[in-house]
Order: C-alpha cells, then sequence, then structure tokens
C-alpha cells in the first residue's frame, strides 16, 4: 500500500514552491517533473478508478502526465496482485484517468 499511495502522491500540493528556489533547476528531467506535478492540481481515488485532475502549464506536458498516468497503472495492478495474493486487501481500482481541472 505504501508503494502506491507514494505512486499517487503527485498533485501539486506535493512539494510547496517554498520549498524550492526554481531558478535552481537545470536539468531538464528535474525541469520536467516539477512541471509535470504542478501540472496535476489533484488526485481523486474513487472506488473504480484514480483520476488525475490536469492543467498542464505548457503543452509538452500533456505527454509527461499521460505517461506517468502508466507508470501509476502499472504500479497499482503490481500492487493489487500482490495484495490480491498475499492478503485480505483488495484493491478495487482498475484504471487510471486524466480529465481537465474544473477548479472544484
Amino acid at each position: 500500500m505504501l508503494r502506491l499511495a507514494d505512486e499517487i502522491d503527485v498533485g501539486a500540493d506535493r512539494n510547496s514552491e517554498l520549498l524550492f528556489d526554481l531558478s535552481n533547476l537545470t536539468k531538464q528531467d528535474d525541469i520536467d517533473a516539477f512541471g509535470t506535478h504542478e501540472s496535476i492540481r489533484r488526485v481523486e481515488v474513487t472506488d473504480r478508478e484514480i483520476i488525475l485532475h490536469t492543467n498542464p502549464k505548457e503543452p509538452r506536458f500533456e505527454q509527461l502526465i499521460a505517461e506517468l498516468a502508466v507508470k501509476i497503472r502499472e504500479t497499482m495492478d503490481y500492487c493489487r496482485d500482490v495484495a490480491g495474493k498475499c492478503s485480505d486487501l483488495r484493491i478495487t481500482q482498475e484504471h487510471v484517468s486524466i480529465v481537465p481541472d474544473t477548479g472544484l
């Protein structure tokens, strides 16, 4: 469960901008990761799916968000399989969806 919880901790509130001096981000991977997390406004978990509410900071972040959603789904599938074999815990979510953030 901790692995899956860590994987879905991707919302913009994950790291406060006050903790970072964004001007010091020089590696493209760091810039892309921060921008991707900043573009995910919130994460909603329902009985059936994990929903990423997004507002991409730039068009290029749309692909990075999609790649992150695939990674989350793969981790979720792995954790569901392990939990089903090793415990009474059941992970019922089957999908990871990306939707525009409506600000609600």
